[in-house]
């Protein structure tokens, strides 16, 4: 039975929406998935990607922010509203990919794992175009969600376009 009031089904759908491009519906659906379970950082990230898809910077940071402080990141949370107040959107963006891609090394040095789709996302929202597309080869290897969701996902617009981009994603509708 489905659960209407289920938080992660509510997640479900609110990501489908955003893999849509249906920011207005997505929006919606992170909002009500976050009023379900308010601690639920990975809805406010979402809700924070679905702000950003339709030009809402400032909306954008609160969300990221809140998940930023869910995830017990307190200074990072100062950290990207203090460089959005004093750099902008795309600086502040830029900062909280930096960061993420510190931590995703700091786990890996410990042992860890990280999945590549992690690094891609990080160095995607980095601007690092070089690096994002040697993860992208790495992730699509492990074969996780990113190689289903790579011709949709608006998270990856920036790679899109590149010939390296579309030579991946021939190459996994040739498999």
């Amino acid at each position: 039975v489905l659960d209407p009031l289920s938080p992660r089904l509510a997640y479900g759908m609110a990501r489908l929406r955003f893999l849509a491009r249906d920011y207005d519906a997505a929006i919606e659906e992170y909002s009500k998935t976050v009023k379900l379970d308010p601690s639920f950082a990975l809805a406010h990230e979402g809700l924070g990607y679905a702000y950003e898809k339709k030009g809402l910077p400032n909306e954008s940071i609160a969300e990221w922010a809140n998940a930023l402080i869910l995830t017990g990141d307190n200074e990072g949370a100062s950290i990207l509203r203090k460089t959005y107040g004093e750099s902008g959107f795309e600086a502040a963006t830029r900062k909280l990919a930096e960061r993420k891609i510190e931590a995703l090394n700091a786990r890996i040095a410990k042992g860890g794992y990280v999945p590549a789709a992690d690094f891609v996302q990080a160095y995607t929202r980095a601007g690092d175009k070089e690096q994002a597309f040697a993860w992208l080869t790495k992730a699509i290897q492990e074969r996780n969600r990113l190689a289903w969701e790579l011709k949709i996902d608006p998270r990856l617009d920036r790679l899109r376009g590149d010939p390296r981009f579309e030579q991946i994603v021939q190459s996994l509708s040739s498999t």
